[in-house]
């Protein structure tokens, strides 16, 4: 496989900024000419990031196959107040539901407005995908 590219970037969502990765082709490689691709970490809303396995690789495989893809890491929800450190337990802020959902579709949003070709944004332009986080994304509620 020849080396994919990547980077690291924000983007702004409903509650703050989302880190985001951009994968692009290879060097040399003609890009297929389709939506960008917004691939979803699995992990339902609570635990992943943009590092596991099933984010990164299969955007670097999508990515070398020619597709421009992004991986988001989006905000996770919290599932206790209390978060294992060093010194013990501490307090830490509470992501609650809708966030984690409101931060892909930013995410999936921000896809559209860089579709290629020129045309308006528009939710068909844009494929978003996931392993398990997303099952149906309103696209009344994306366009909107």
């Amino acid at each position: 496989m020849k080396p994919v590219h990547w980077i690291d970037s924000v983007i702004q969502g409903f509650h703050g900024p989302i880190p985001v990765r951009r994968y692009s082709s290879p060097i040399g490689m003609t890009p297929v000419r389709s939506a960008p691709i917004v691939w979803i970490h699995g992990g339902g809303f609570f635990k992943g990031n943009l590092d596991q396995p099933k984010s990164h690789d299969v955007a670097r495989s999508l990515a070398a196959a020619g597709f421009q893809v992004v991986t988001v890491d989006y905000r996770l929800a919290t599932i206790s107040m209390l978060r294992r450190s060093s010194s013990g337990f501490r307090r830490s802020p509470a992501v609650h539901f809708p966030v984690p959902v409101d931060d892909v579709v930013a995410a999936v949003r921000a896809g559209v407005r860089r579709g290629r070709g020129g045309a308006p944004p528009s939710i068909s332009r844009t494929t978003a995908t996931s392993s398990q986080a997303t099952k149906r994304i309103d696209t009344d509620h994306l366009e909107g």
